[in-house]
């Protein structure tokens, strides 16, 4: 788990151990699980089981390498201290920011300027298709891609800060925090402060510690925001946010073992979904409206299905598999998660060891951000999951792109007409 400073591998374990071993346990122990569901003695054991096999196999696929030495190693100590920089040609600096300031209008003017700042008031207005997603998340990933590249060049010129406070100031606006989902301003303020301070690289620990405590206490916090409405009063937003940090390990927050009870319950009635999520997932990008078929995220399906109350209910990757495809699917979905991990971190760490100062790839751009992306696909659900990832990693890339290219047309050499005399000859 520490062959690096941090990893998608530690992401993995830290959601694992939190909410597939400490949390059942304090649920079993006190006779409390989420959503009301009374289980008996061998389906817990049965989810124990599931649980063993999938961390078992994530052993395996994952690997066990040292991307970075513990012990200390100068090399190890210079590539880890070196501040990532970006350069960018003076029409990347005016386009980055104007970029950003028309991703805050586009914005503004679908949710309103009132409604981007709770959770609540935004949520029916922009994410009620996946297409609005999709612009959505390109939106915000547009301005926080900015944000890091502008800040980037700014620490290796010196100069030209103009540009990075008007994309920071159009993040705040766009990506405020209690206006997002928690995994969401994990991913972004995380993910810009992994590429900012080198510190999370030569502190090794420090990544995994602010992980814990933002499942021990900003997890609970932000959850509070998606049920406090724009017309409540203080006091009423006080008594949900202290409800939410109080309810502990027995409220929905912490869930994730637990649905495997209900998903055991679908699975008797009608059946697994013979890898329909999966294919509504990786098409996460057809809208409903060409597509009226398309599945629902799995959580809605499964608890929709039992006609439970509520069913904006999260779904963990690993039962992902077993709703897919049956028990035969956990271990499928632990071994292709565990080898694209392991590729992804390696790839990574290779990347930051060669590193050439001012010409980072969109990899060692977009990893920081994709390290608490996977939580959410880990806790559910996978359906929304990919909209998130692979919605970050094509602005990204375009970003990056966007970039190299209007360097290579700067240092374009022009040409100029030959002269007379060597045409003749």
């Amino acid at each position: 788990m520490a062959g690096a400073p941090y990893s998608l591998k530690q992401v993995h374990w830290i959601f694992y151990v939190t909410f597939f071993a400490i949390a059942p346990l304090f649920q079993y122990t006190s006779g409390v699980w989420p959503w009301g569901y009374s289980p008996s003695n061998t389906r817990i054991l049965q989810v124990c089981l599931l649980v063993f096999i999938w961390g078992l196999i994530f052993v395996f696929a994952s690997g066990s390498t040292d991307f970075v030495s513990q012990n200390y190693d100068s090399n190890n100590h210079e590539m880890l201290c070196r501040k990532m920089t970006f350069e960018l040609t003076p029409m990347a600096r005016t386009i980055l920011p104007l970029g950003c300031v028309a991703c805050l209008v586009v914005l503004l003017k679908v949710v309103g300027f009132e409604n981007m700042f709770l959770r609540t008031t935004n949520k029916a207005d922009i994410d009620s298709s996946s297409l609005a997603l999709i612009i959505s998340v390109c939106l915000r990933a547009f301005v926080f891609g900015s944000f890091a590249l502008l800040a980037l060049n700014a620490r290796r010129e010196h100069k030209y800060y103009a540009g990075t406070i008007v994309a920071g100031i159009c993040l705040i606006l766009t990506c405020f925090p209690t206006a997002l989902a928690r995994f969401n301003v994990a991913a972004i303020y995380l993910g810009i402060a992994i590429l900012l301070f080198p510190a999370f690289s030569k502190k090794r620990g420090l990544f995994s510690f602010l992980l814990i405590m933002g499942f021990l206490v900003a997890y609970p916090l932000f959850n509070a925001f998606k049920y406090i409405g724009a017309a409540a009063s203080f006091h009423e937003g006080m008594e949900t946010i202290v409800g939410s940090m109080t309810a502990g390990y027995t409220s929905g927050n912490y869930d994730a073992f637990s649905v495997m009870f209900w998903c055991f319950d679908y699975l008797g009635r009608f059946g697994c979904a013979n890898g329909l999520q999966l294919i509504g997932a990786i098409l996460f990008f057809i809208p409903r409206s060409i597509w009226p078929s398309k599945p629902v995220p799995s959580g809605e399906l499964v608890f929709s299905s039992l006609n439970f109350h509520f069913t904006d209910i999260a779904f963990p990757l690993p039962f992902e598999g077993v709703l897919n495809f049956g028990l035969i699917g956990l271990p499928v979905f632990a071994l292709g998660y565990g080898f694209a991990v392991r590729m992804v971190d390696t790839h990574y760490w290779k990347s930051r060891k060669s590193y050439l100062a001012g010409a980072p790839s969109t990899l060692l751009l977009y990893y920081p951000f994709l390290l608490c992306l996977t939580f959410y696909m880990l806790r559910g659900a996978m359906m929304t999951t990919f909209t998130y990832i692979f919605g970050d990693l094509a602005v990204m890339f375009l970003l990056h792109f966007i970039a190299e290219a209007l360097k290579k047309r700067a240092i374009q050499p022009s040409k100029s007409p030959k002269s007379p005399a060597a045409v003749l000859n």
